[in-house]
């Protein structure tokens, strides 16, 4: 079905051919091939009884405790590491887009945290919006030694504020620098709830997961460009199939993530809901 629909399309003709010789895959470029014989270093803390890797050699970065063995952990940071390889289209940063000393950032959705503690020497300030209580605690952890600077904010973020959901715009009082959203097809409507963080930061870049519903990339790219934001999608394309059996929808290449930056020569004057 994929040949089928993209055999015209000049800039998905490497993932068309990959998948004539390799199982398919959320990411269908030789870069996977790298993470076949993936090793990590993996310890238990037998005080808290978690699991943890050794994230760059350098941190302790905790699991949930659901991730109950060196297996599970074993497969859930090998594709954390895929996903966030130099060449995957689901990559948050690059050399020239990416969160700067002094920066304010603001993770949402922050799950187990390697974002975040990949940055964390560098920011003034860290927000960590996470709702999941198995994470909350082995974050706890995770930033155990970088506390004065981090803000928790258990909530899932919405397009308004009440119950569990919070708009980002009524937990944060001050301009920030960068914004990651990766909230499993939330993303517009924590965009929303954003709007005017997005208004009165001067220097701002946000990385937008586009690929959890079908029409995300049309929708946030016309959102974040009604924001003054110019926007740029990651190379590449991922398959999603969202864990349905697609026997008679046809199956859809998306874009991974939408880095934008702020532009200051451009005003918010229209919010399309």
């Amino acid at each position: 079905k994929l040949s089928a629909r993209y055999k015209r399309h000049q800039d998905k003709a490497d993932i068309l051919g990959f998948i004539q010789t390799h199982p398919i895959s959320v990411f269908n470029y030789p870069f996977r091939e790298k993470y076949v014989n993936f090793s990590v270093e993996i310890g238990f803390d037998d005080e808290n009884k978690l699991y943890y890797v050794m994230h760059m050699g350098k941190y302790k970065m905790y699991m949930a405790r659901r991730l109950d063995t060196e297996e599970k952990v074993y497969e859930y940071y090998k594709s954390l590491c895929l996903e966030q390889d130099d060449q995957s289209p689901h990559r948050y940063v690059t050399e020239d887009f990416d969160v700067q000393i002094g920066d304010i950032l603001v993770d949402v959705g922050t799950a187990e945290g390697m974002f975040s503690i990949d940055k964390i020497e560098k920011v003034k300030r860290l927000y960590i919006i996470e709702m999941d209580a198995e994470w909350i605690e082995a974050l706890k952890y995770t930033f155990g030694d970088y506390m004065d600077k981090v803000i928790i904010v258990e909530k899932f973020v919405a397009d308004y504020t009440g119950y569990n959901f919070v708009m980002l715009d009524d937990v944060i009082d001050e301009d920030v620098n960068f914004i990651k959203m990766d909230i499993e097809g939330n993303e517009y409507a924590a965009m929303i709830g954003a709007k005017n963080i997005i208004k009165k930061s001067k220097k701002l870049k946000c990385v937008l997961c586009t690929y959890h519903n079908d029409n995300d990339e049309v929708a946030l790219k016309y959102l974040a460009e009604s924001y003054g934001l110019s926007a740029e999608f990651s190379e590449g394309y991922m398959y999603f199939a969202n864990n349905v059996e697609q026997l008679y929808i046809m199956p859809s290449l998306r874009r991974g993530v939408l880095r934008c930056k702020k532009n200051n020569m451009l005003q918010i004057d229209t919010v399309y809901t």
